[in-house]
């Protein structure tokens, strides 16, 4: 029978409880004979264990007073180096590219430099602003503002972690955070670069195969590339012309939609319908709308569709490289300067609310060369009427009106 990793526990006659503390698996013996009575009492006692763990008010040397942890755990003896790796072990509810985020900005800017050997408990406010002029002098040095300001984060979330963790023997680590006043540095506004009008007409020109029906759902809808990639059929909705967003692509794979706001139905106009049913005719019954060609039909690589495919279209359209998040903003300077509703552009996009819509884009969507219509752009991009009816034609021999592939061939198979 194989043993239970955590939990209650038989050892030799007597109960014990194994859980999971500061990184590690840990196992106290309980000296009471394994009885169902007495499991009955272990059993509450590593319920309380949990939920003390969960809402991080665990005291171990008060609930474990003789445990022969108390004597080899000397916490007051970490280094910040030490915390900081303890402290990354213990996140459990982050997302595995914001886990590897953290690591990295740790690795990188906080444990080379001396900071990371002292004890927790010796740093003061001076180290901390030592360690600023040095951050700034070394690998932060090519840092934008935004992402130095990410790391001093970091820092002040760790001495936090440290101002709330006890020690064995119940005192605290550090009575308060020596890094509570340091001072973000100022972060210039986000920049809004849109593509005009004649832009995004060459970039669709430029663009073929899937990659075109891929930019127009970005330039069309406001999506997040992410969200694109992770496009299901399943929720694409050709009845009611709506797409559901509950998913992006990450680094490590599939996960949320940013923000909650971010979980929404996008409209889909005549020009997505049909950027998507002509895709729908590419690939038949896949369950992504975007496959990826090289992962059996799974999910592609975001990087891969940013640093190859959106870098040979730009490059082939003669436009001026920018992000592919600049469709977003695409869209949404073009809709408000030709007068769409901000609501309506507010739920196409996911944002919480039309203040910060126009926050972000109010100002470029005043600028001249982003007044017009996208939708005109693409009706003027690449198909003669005739190419357009024919195309229609096409998708409406092999596509039914809800977007499933029609059967085809002699044998009457789906293809």
């Amino acid at each position: 029978m194989k043993r239970k990793i955590v939990g209650v526990r038989n050892d030799n006659g007597y109960l014990s409880v194994r859980f999971r503390w500061a990184g590690e698996m840990r196992t106290e013996y309980l000296k009471l004979p394994d009885s169902k009575e007495n499991r009955k009492v272990a059993e509450k006692l590593m319920e309380r264990v949990r939920g003390e763990i969960i809402t991080k008010s665990f005291d171990y040397a008060k609930t474990f007073p003789n445990s022969r942890y108390i004597k080899i755990t000397p916490a007051h003896d970490l280094t910040l180096a030490a915390f900081a790796k303890l402290w990354l072990s213990e996140q459990s509810r982050i997302t595995r590219e914001t886990l590897y985020d953290y690591d990295r900005m740790i690795a990188l800017h906080i444990l080379p430099y001396p900071l990371a050997a002292m004890l927790v408990k010796d740093i003061d406010e001076g180290d901390v602003n030592a360690w600023v002029l040095e951050l700034r002098a070394g690998s932060g040095a090519k840092l934008s503002s935004r992402r130095l300001n990410m790391v001093i984060e970091r820092l002040k979330v760790l001495f936090l972690a440290a101002a709330r963790r006890k020690g064995a023997d119940g005192r605290r680590l550090i009575d308060e955070s020596p890094a509570q006043f340091l001072e973000a540095f100022r972060v210039p506004t986000p920049e809004v670069r849109p593509f005009t009008l004649e832009e995004t007409h060459a970039l669709i020109d430029a663009a073929d195969g899937w990659f075109k029906s891929f930019l127009t759902l970005l330039l069309m809808t406001g999506m997040r590339p992410g969200e694109a990639i992770a496009l299901r059929w399943s929720e694409v909705d050709f009845k009611t012309n709506r797409i559901k967003i509950c998913r992006t692509a990450r680094k490590f794979g599939v996960g949320l939609p940013k923000t909650k706001q971010s979980e929404r139905f996008v409209q889909m106009d005549d020009t997505v319908r049909r950027a998507m049913l002509a895709q729908r005719l590419i690939e038949g019954f896949k369950e992504l709308c975007f496959p990826s060609p090289v992962r059996g039909s799974g999910i592609r690589y975001p990087g891969a569709v940013t640093r190859r495919d959106w870098v040979k279209v730009t490059t082939k359209a003669g436009v001026e490289h920018r992000e592919i998040y600049q469709c977003r903003h695409t869209f949404a300077t073009n809709s408000l300067a030709s007068g769409e509703n901000p609501y309506f552009v507010k739920n196409q996009l996911g944002h919480s609310s039309v203040e910060l819509l126009f926050k972000v884009y109010g100002r470029e969507a005043n600028n001249p060369q982003s007044r017009g219509s996208l939708t005109k752009a693409f009706k003027e991009t690449g198909e003669t009427a005739e190419q357009h009816d024919e195309t229609k034609e096409n998708i409406s021999l092999h596509v039914s009106t809800d977007g499933l592939p029609k059967a085809s061939g002699t044998d009457g198979k789906n293809s």
